[in-house]
């Protein structure tokens, strides 16, 4: 019997150390992490590499979303909490419960600003937009400092 609780207790040491060497681990990964945002040639990017920020989200669905554009809608959607300093670069993609694969405008961005900017939908109506629940997922990447 005492055999075998010490080497219950041994091997739940070897775990224990185990999951502290993995948790070390993942740590460094984060703190290892790097970022660089480079520019497309005309692009002049001055801002320091520590300054540099990724931040992701989405618009939500509803009402308070989408707007009527003449025939079509376009979503304003707010970026402010990343605390962008400049422009950032953006890439967006469209989600919802139908009609996505005949969707124009959904990964184009315009009047992009440093704390928002909207997207188009072309041949949708504002009633197609709330009922098939569209929904703007975005990732930005820029400078804070």
């Amino acid at each position: 019997k005492q055999w075998y609780q010490r080497r219950v207790r041994g091997v739940a040491y070897r775990i224990t150390m185990l999951h502290q060497c993995l948790a070390v681990l993942f740590l460094l990964s984060v703190v290892a992490s790097d970022l660089k945002i480079v520019g497309d040639g005309r692009t002049r990017i001055e801002n320091p590499e520590p300054c540099a920020r990724v931040c992701t989200g989405n618009s939500g669905v509803g009402s308070s979303v989408w707007q009527r554009y003449k025939s079509d809608v376009f979503a304003t959607v707010n970026m402010k909490e990343c605390n962008f300093v400049t422009r950032p670069f953006v890439t967006i993609s469209v989600t919802g419960r139908a009609g996505l694969y005949t969707l124009t405008g959904a990964s184009t961005v315009y009047n992009l600003s440093r704390d928002r900017f909207k997207v188009y939908l072309r041949g949708r109506s504002y009633e197609q937009a709330i009922e098939w629940e569209y929904d703007v997922h975005w990732t930005a990447s820029g400078f804070i400092c």
